[in-house]
């Protein structure tokens, strides 16, 4: 269950725009079914890469090692970013009082879809992304009914951040803390990581708010 809420929204700025995806220079075999890696990235599938395994990588492509210093960079970090970003969520959505286990499975789909995104963009891979992940995850999180937004006093209104807001009216409220949820991921990203780093994630994630939080 992945929604979103900001206690901290006024004080972030929105995610600086992510570039493009794709890269035209990129190896004609994907390292998801290269002869030497495909049972690696099979392996590592819902987990984050080792250093071992990220090695392995780097060895057929040496092109990726910045997206392997991201990945570590990453692994790092992501559970004190996704943790801190759960909690802001459930201050401005009322999750806990409308499903079981929520606070677990919250923190369990943003985990997913960060992991998900490092192996996609290790493979240059945004279509795989959308295939292995986002269009099944938003299925099933659209099928719930989520509770919409408490109502911010007059000093946090006052301080929103308008490109969210401006977002979150547009879209039906089985959609709004989904992607206030991933923007917020995003914005948290780009602070917490050096810039090199949340240069490559950045559309990945970019892609997964977009994904998960447009209407099915």
């Amino acid at each position: 269950m992945s929604a979103m809420s900001s206690d901290t929204t006024s004080s972030a700025s929105s995610p600086s725009p992510a570039p493009a995806l794709g890269n035209p220079a990129a190896p004609a075999v994907s390292p998801r079914v290269h002869p030497a890696l495909a049972k690696l990235f099979s392996k590592a599938e819902a987990r984050h890469f080792t250093d071992e395994e990220l090695h392995e990588i780097v060895k057929v492509y040496p092109d990726r090692a910045p997206q392997a210093a991201t990945v570590r960079s990453v692994r790092h970090k992501d559970l004190a970013i996704i943790n801190a970003l759960v909690k802001e969520i459930f201050s401005e959505y009322g999750y806990e009082h409308a499903h079981e286990l929520a606070y677990s499975k919250c923190t369990r789909d943003i985990r997913y879809v960060v992991i998900y995104a490092t192996h996609a963009m290790l493979a240059h891979d945004p279509k795989w992304l959308d295939d292995r992940l986002l269009l099944w995850l938003r299925g099933i999180l659209q099928s719930f009914s989520f509770p919409d937004r408490k109502k911010q006093d007059a000093g946090k209104a006052l301080f929103a951040d308008p490109v969210l807001e401006t977002r979150l009216r547009e879209l039906p409220r089985q959609c709004r803390s989904i992607f206030h949820t991933y923007y917020r991921l995003q914005q948290e990203m780009q602070k917490k990581l050096d810039p090199p780093h949340y240069f490559h994630i950045a559309p990945y994630l970019s892609q997964a708010t977009f994904v998960l939080s447009e209407p099915a």
